[in-house]
């Protein structure tokens, strides 16, 4: 049975906030009431731990970071408010999704004090966690907090991650509030912070409309270049989220959009509802395999020994000699040009 109670899509900009943005935060009013909703709504669910998911921690290509240290503390001097927050750490949930996201092959790791050191980061809260929990702090919620940052791993790694949250919480019978952390396109108009592109809101409109109609699978298949185009920051969170959705009956709502600072704003719920839905899991890496296959298919014979040599090497640590082939090239020597690609499309070392 499914353990998280709440999932939400929450901005985070720090002038949403009166002690930071002061007269301008008039601005950005519907998006200060959704918030206010949107923690309500975390109230009435039940959660006893709040799992956020933002784009501005420790970001690693290979794997996702999860903050481990037994405190959780940041504030918002950087940006000139007397703010400061602090929360317990719910670090059985930690150690959960840890072991739930090995178990799908997913690298995932708890970056105390000590490991941050090494790593050159901090685990310092950052305003991506903070400006959503200052919404649960001023409605009175007092929970653990789990801080998990976003990842460059690709989308269908991402959406397993989601699933292995999921996986952690109805193990431990934990009932948790899932937030992920994004802002939209940073590009709506000629004075955004990113300069202005009329893919911003574009993009924009296509992932709320997808969100409030639950056409998950077209926010996974979203185009990259105009995801690149729009400079969001929100993407992959959500995607992180929507894993955690899998096979899960929803009711979905946006609750408020508006961009008045050239950047995106948008503020959705998704309710759980009883019984089942469709999961995408198994069909995503399936067809992913098969496009592989397609590709592999289509490699020429330089390209397939290149592949095969590579894999070789970086799995078993041994080289290939191959004594057979057509290719006249195969007998000359001759210079040759290798891409490596990780995750290029199907998590294998490809040879190009």
């Amino acid at each position: 049975m499914n353990s998280i109670v709440f999932y939400g899509v929450a901005p985070h900009p720090p002038i949403l906030l009166p002690e930071v943005g002061g007269a301008n935060s008039k601005k950005v009013d519907r998006t200060f009431a959704a918030m206010q909703k949107f923690a309500s709504q975390i109230t009435e669910s039940g959660a006893e731990t709040v799992i956020l998911i933002s784009p501005h921690g420790a970001v690693f290509s290979d794997g996702v970071a999860i903050n481990g240290s037994d405190t959780l503390s940041g504030d918002l001097k950087q940006f000139r408010a007397d703010l400061t927050f602090a929360y317990s750490n719910d670090l059985v949930v930690v150690n959960e999704i840890i072991q739930q996201a090995g178990k799908r092959g997913i690298a995932a790791l708890g970056i105390d004090d000590s490991l941050a050191g090494e790593y050159g980061i901090t685990t310092r809260l950052d305003h991506g966690v903070l400006v959503p929990m200052y919404f649960l702090d001023k409605a009175g919620i007092k929970l653990p907090v789990v801080s998990i940052s976003m990842s460059m791993l690709p989308f269908e790694e991402l959406y397993a991650f989601g699933a292995a949250i999921k996986d952690a919480c109805t193990r431990i019978g934990k009932k948790a509030a899932l937030i992920a952390s994004g802002d939209m396109s940073h590009r709506l108009t000629p004075d955004a912070p990113a300069g202005y592109s009329e893919k911003g809101a574009v993009f924009d409109r296509a992932v709320a409309d997808l969100l409030a109609k639950k056409d998950f699978r077209g926010i996974l298949s979203i185009d990259m270049g105009l995801a690149e185009a729009a400079g969001e920051c929100g993407l992959r969170s959500i995607i992180m989220m929507l894993g955690a959705v899998d096979g899960v009956k929803v009711d979905a709502e946006v609750l408020s959009y508006e961009g008045p600072f050239g950047v995106g704003y948008m503020v959705a719920m998704l309710k759980p509802l009883e019984g089942e839905s469709e999961s995408l899991l198994k069909t995503i890496f399936n067809e992913r395999a098969e496009k592989i296959g397609v590709q592999r298919d289509g490699e020429s014979e330089l390209v397939g020994l290149a592949r095969r040599a590579l894999e070789r090497y970086v799995r078993e640590g041994k080289k290939i000699y191959p004594d057979t082939g057509s290719g006249r090239l195969l007998k000359e020597k001759a210079g040759v040009f290798v891409s490596l690609k990780k995750h290029a499309s199907s998590g294998d070392v490809l040879g190009q």
